[in-house]
């Protein structure tokens, strides 16, 4: 029944995420009604700086799996609305480029670079050429 009333509908897009559509009656009146698109995707999961930011701040010392644990102790959720394990916590870590914790104490650092290069590792690298080579030669 309604469509004996209208006459036709325009739809035209007025800004970002709004349509504007008019709609002419039988009887030449005209309604205008503001439509609001809802976000995308992406922007309904993204995360919320302060989260990202607490995330940052904690990767300092802590591993994903203990970041994870203090946000459901918390009673946080997250953006699906299921419990912060230590895989969405990587997953933001990776997203916004925040490094991994460095847990080795700065004099641990320095002797694991000593031995490393004392060991003369840094002479021996393997190039794909030679790799390949002696595949071939034990193939004769």
């Amino acid at each position: 029944m309604l469509r004996l009333l209208i006459k036709d509908i325009t739809v035209e897009k007025s800004a970002p995420k709004q349509l504007l559509i008019h709609i002419r009656w039988e009887g030449n009146a005209c309604t205008d009604l503001i439509l609001t698109l809802p976000p995308n995707i992406a922007d309904r999961l993204r995360y919320p700086a302060a989260i990202v930011d607490r995330v940052r701040d904690m990767a300092h010392h802590l591993q994903d799996a203990e970041i994870a644990a203090q946000f459901r102790e918390e009673g946080q959720c997250s953006i699906t609305g299921k419990p912060y394990t230590a895989s969405i916590i990587q997953w933001i870590r990776f997203r916004y480029r925040i490094p991994p914790p460095s847990l080795k104490k700065p004099d641990e650092r320095t002797a694991a670079i000593r031995l490393y290069a004392e060991d003369g590792d840094t002479d021996q690298q393997t190039s794909g050429s030679s790799v390949h080579g002696e595949a071939d030669d034990q193939g004769r």
